[in-house]
């Protein structure tokens, strides 16, 4: 059956008076035909990915990667608003998933220095849900820890542990400690004493 989809917003465009066919089957595939994606705009396809860029010039990873090395070096210099307000603008124009990641790690380590630690603490858990960046989740455990929210700093250095035993190589052997010996203290501050002892001698 034909007919005409008056209104339909796709990626955040509206576009109005789309043809549009119902085949009378529930196991027909649904399919976003031509005659709609011509009038998105822009489009890049890249394998079964369909990206609209609806007029917008591509965001550039390189352009984030350098604001990352900017980020780094505001937060060795501790011009922690610097590197918040750069951390922001790389995000916002960063496409690819583990290069936000990262610099939400980034933006974490620059509220810490600021002491806003719930603010650290939640740019770390954004950052995992892009990438599973091992850094983000050590530090939301450090940072939850500091914030006196303890099972949620233990899940967290779980998560890093996790991540880090997927590693070819355990490069991490200070992290690592850091993250047993923490998850030891809070094993003893929960009567978890057995837990508490085989973290520590870890």
């Amino acid at each position: 059956t034909e007919i005409t989809i008056k209104e339909i917003e796709i990626g955040g465009i509206t576009i109005k008076n789309v043809s549009a066919s119902v085949v009378h089957s529930l196991s027909a595939p649904l399919l976003l035909g031509q005659s709609a994606i011509q009038k998105l705009g822009p489009i890049h396809l890249n394998g079964n990915i369909l990206t609209i860029e609806n007029g917008l010039k591509p965001k550039s990873n390189k352009e984030a990667t350098l604001l990352y090395g900017k980020v780094f070096q505001y937060i060795e210099a501790e011009e922690y608003d610097n590197a918040i307000e750069t951390a922001i603008k790389a995000i916002d124009i960063a496409e690819d998933n583990m290069i936000k990641a990262v610099l939400y790690g980034e933006l974490g380590n620059a509220y810490k220095g600021k002491g806003q630690l719930e603010a650290a603490a939640e740019a770390c858990r954004t950052a995992l849900t892009f990438y599973p960046y091992k850094s983000a989740a050590y530090n939301l455990g450090i940072y939850l820890n500091d914030l006196e929210k303890y099972e949620q700093a233990y899940r967290a250095f779980k998560q890093y542990l996790t991540l880090q035993a997927g590693m070819p190589e355990n490069d991490d052997d200070e992290f690592l400690a850091g993250a047993y010996a923490t998850m030891g203290v809070i094993d003893y501050k929960r009567g978890r004493y057995v837990d508490a002892e085989s973290n520590c001698k870890k």
